[in-house]
């Protein structure tokens, strides 16, 4: 199997961009011996913006992932939005909206992140 792609991220604090495209050529994916060559790809777009930067509460995110295969099953295409606000150094609110477009499925979550 082999592995091709580009990572792309520039910004300046405020808003930010991440770009990733993925290319996987695998000649046996199912460990089975075949010799048929499964072709997947996939990307990721993703905006964040901190309308203070670093000493901002808030923050946003847009991001859209896609990944499309010769086998069907692993098909997918996404958009989400998200919005956390900071309440501490180790503790945030987040609430995150997800549209799956593939299979027209919509996901909410609303939590709290923490980290000790």
């Amino acid at each position: 199997m082999t592995y091709d792609g580009v990572d792309l991220a520039v910004g300046n604090g405020t808003v930010d961009f991440t770009g990733q495209y993925l290319l996987r050529r695998d000649s046996d994916p199912a460990l089975v011996g075949a010799a048929d060559e499964v072709d997947t790809e996939g990307f990721i777009a993703e905006v964040v913006v901190t309308p203070q930067c670093d000493l901002g509460r808030h923050f946003f995110t847009l991001l859209h992932n896609r990944v499309d295969s010769d086998l069907a099953a692993h098909d997918l295409e996404s958009v989400t939005s998200a919005a956390t606000y900071l309440l501490a150094r180790n503790l945030r609110l987040t609430a995150e909206y997800t549209f799956d477009l593939e299979r027209e499925r919509d996901r909410i979550v609303l939590g709290v992140v923490s980290g000790f």
